[in-house]
């Protein structure tokens, strides 16, 4: 199965250092104009558009046209759109590349539609059989992290797959339901381990909708914003990428840069602290933990929450049951210590009830911990927590 980044190499520092250099040298310079509605272009027409963009010897893999589009209604569901156009270039890419994949919830989402064709150099086409897409549970990283969830993976080997050969894939998710209706906040990459002519992403909301988006490491990108037909529509296009690489050693040079776009829909910080203490407020039981507080507490403040922080970790493990609606949504603290478990909002819900319990006030807060980019206060919504 292909990867989203790039794969780490096992030689050393000189070999890396050609292969940056190589991509420099063969960064793309053919533009691609075929990016209407996926398989609306002839097995021709890609092929000829094709022909004028030479392949990397560095690379696997050219992505010739990758186009993603996220339309979202008034009550904020979203329709999830994914089309690529991509030529494999040597046998390793073969491998590399050979299946599509698409993640899904499905608690709020329905199940997603795949389609793809794979066209040889001489023109002939074979259309991947629906039979062979695989559904299965998505959740291994998660298990081996303490979380189980019902989160679900879409898998398909592309048939008649060699050097030479071109593919096309479509895929769509759509949500059945809001996965949140106090707004959304999205990040879409635009670079891969392989080079990209052309790279698109379009996000669709309803005028009245609250949409903003915060670009980084994009100089060259553009931007196009427009309305039709009661919708708001922005496009962000970026053509003739690099191939990422990354080093599996440690390197002095200054971080590589990748380009990508964070979109938010909600109204504000606000507004999501409201929706979300809708659903996690009626959870948060203070006379649940009533027996585990002890009769004598310490008088100071921080001394109680000690105390209290120390019954918590004692009664409840990590470990996440993220089924459902349990995904946003904190358990009991009754369930919780039935279990004698449980993940980050159902230790923080727990932990506010015995707050409350021992006379302390106590809310419970959003965040985002840990390495890398953080969230930013200007894009208000859920799903990047």
């Amino acid at each position: 199965m292909r990867k989203s980044w790039v794969r780490l190499l096992p030689w050393g520092l000189v070999v890396l250092c050609v292969i940056v250099f190589a991509n420099v040298g063969y960064a793309q310079e053919a533009g691609w104009t075929l990016t209407g509605p996926a398989f609306s272009a002839t097995p021709a027409q890609i092929l000829a558009a094709a022909a004028k963009v030479k392949a990397n010897p560095a690379s696997d893999a050219t992505v010739l046209f990758e186009y993603e589009n996220y339309k979202i209604d008034a009550k904020g569901r979203v329709v999830h759109t994914h089309q690529m156009i991509f030529r494999i270039d040597t046998q390793a890419g073969v491998n590399e590349w050979s299946s599509v994949a698409v993640y899904w919830e499905a608690f709020y989402q329905k199940r997603p539609e795949i389609r793809a064709r794979v066209i040889q150099p001489d023109g002939s086409v074979t259309e991947l059989d629906p039979k062979t897409i695989t559904d299965t549970a998505a959740n291994n990283a998660d298990l081996a992290e303490g979380t189980y969830s019902d989160d679900r993976i879409l898998t398909a080997p592309f048939p008649a797959l060699a050097v030479g050969s071109i593919v096309e894939e479509d895929t769509r998710t759509v949500d059945s339901e809001p996965y949140f209706t106090g707004g959304g906040v999205y990040r879409n990459y635009f670079q891969r381990n392989v080079p990209i002519v052309l790279s698109q992403l379009v996000v669709e909301v309803p005028k009245a909708a609250p949409l903003l988006y915060r670009m980084h490491d994009m100089p060259d990108a553009q931007v196009k914003n427009g309305t039709e037909k009661g919708m708001r529509t922005v496009t962000f296009s970026l053509s003739n990428l690099k191939a990422i690489v990354r080093s599996d050693i440690p390197l002095t040079t200054p971080g590589i840069k990748t380009p990508w776009v964070d979109f938010s829909t909600g109204k504000s910080w606000h507004e999501v602290a409201e929706v979300y203490a809708k659903l996690a407020d009626p959870q948060i039981k203070p006379n649940e933990v009533k027996s585990l507080i002890p009769a004598h507490l310490p008088k100071g403040r921080n001394a109680r929450v000690a105390v209290l922080v120390a019954i918590l970790h004692k009664n409840v493990r990590y470990t996440g049951i993220e089924f459902g609606k349990a995904a946003l949504q904190p358990r009991t603290p009754k369930e919780v210590l039935a279990r004698g478990y449980g993940d980050c909002k159902d230790k923080a819900a727990f932990l506010v009830a015995m707050l409350r319990e021992a006379g302390i006030p106590a809310e419970l807060a959003l965040l985002e911990a840990g390495p890398g980019e953080g969230v930013k206060p200007a894009l208000s919504g859920m799903k990047r927590f």
